[in-house]
């Protein structure tokens, strides 16, 4: 049976698919089908929240002041995030990287990294950043992301929360990220 966790995952949604949401399908199975009289409620809780890759289109409904800089790298960050490949992510940050996630201890280092973030990822089956506002200041070497995280639960359950993240880079690489998001409902 095709779930709406199972349906949505690796599934990419832009700005054209968020305001077109009735047009979503994967395998020739549309969103509409799956979810039925639900369907409604699905749409009015997750379209505020789909992630949009990329410069915000003008007149999307954020302000000049939601963006700031070359914001492409925060975008690209969170792209390799939300797809739980490690490898991937973990390649745009430095050997000595800094980690604090919350009120967590900083953790130092890429393996550290993978254990945190992977203990995280081991809960859920995806997950997906919608940028309320992506700032990069400093010719690129801090970025500022504000966002709704929708994870969806192994059991296909989906939990939403408000999180910022601060990203300072050394070399073209994360070296130091500051996670502000509480997933204690996780």
């Amino acid at each position: 049976m095709l779930s709406v966790g199972n349906f949505l995952a690796g599934v990419p949604i832009n700005a054209a698919d968020s305001v077109f949401a009735h047009r979503l399908n994967r395998n020739g199975v549309k969103l509409r089908e799956v979810l039925g009289e639900q369907f409604g409620q699905y749409l009015s809780d997750i379209v505020p929240n789909l992630i949009i890759f990329g410069p915000v289109p003008h007149g999307f409904g954020l302000s000049e002041s939601d963006a700031a800089g070359d914001n492409r790298w925060i975008y690209e960050y969170f792209r390799a995030a939300d797809s739980l490949d490690m490898e991937r992510l973990l390649a745009q940050h430095t050997d000595d990287v800094r980690l604090t996630f919350g009120n967590h201890p900083t953790m130092v280092g890429k393996e550290s990294y993978r254990q945190a973030i992977g203990a995280l990822w081991s809960m859920i089956k995806g997950m997906s950043h919608s940028l309320s506002g992506a700032w990069s200041v400093n010719d690129g070497a801090v970025g500022i992301a504000e966002a709704m995280v929708m994870y969806t639960r192994k059991n296909d359950t989906l939990f939403t929360i408000k999180a910022c993240t601060v990203l300072r880079r050394r070399g073209g690489k994360v070296a130091d990220i500051r996670i502000h998001a509480d997933v204690n409902g996780l």
